[in-house]
């Protein structure tokens, strides 16, 4: 379980005070006995993050945009409706999304794209044709 801020803080401030890893260690068990006293390289890692940012907090990143919107998705949806045996190519070629999202997509509104292939359908012809 990662450390609070306020353990943070107390460990950063610990060793700005002592310049001491184990003192820290030490202090850190004092104070929250119940907690487990943080590594030496977690001591590092979170002055380094002190002395570069001013924060001990974790950094948001950046998440990336999707390409899965509302409008992909109905786009998706309205173009299988109409034409249910349109392979995964020609729908991403379509909606201008890549194939993998489509799969995504098609997946989320529980359908799939279907494909009958040649072998398929000349199989189909050949059982049909010896009944």
């Amino acid at each position: 379980m990662p450390y609070s801020i306020e353990q943070r803080v107390f460990i950063v401030e610990e060793y700005v005070r002592t310049t001491s890893i184990m003192s820290v260690r030490e202090k850190f068990l004092e104070k929250y006995p119940e907690g487990r006293v943080p590594a030496k390289s977690t001591i590092q890692d979170l002055i380094k993050k002190w002395r570069t940012t001013g924060n001990v907090s974790n950094m948001k990143r950046d998440k990336q945009p999707t390409v899965r919107t509302p409008e992909a998705v109905a786009n998706v949806q309205t173009i299988i409706g109409r034409s249910p045996s349109k392979s995964t190519r020609r729908l991403s070629q379509q909606v201008g999304i890549s194939r993998t999202s489509c799969r995504r997509i098609l997946h989320g509104l529980k359908m799939h794209a279907y494909r009958d292939n040649e072998v398929e359908s000349k199989k189909r012809k050949t059982t049909k044709s010896a009944h």
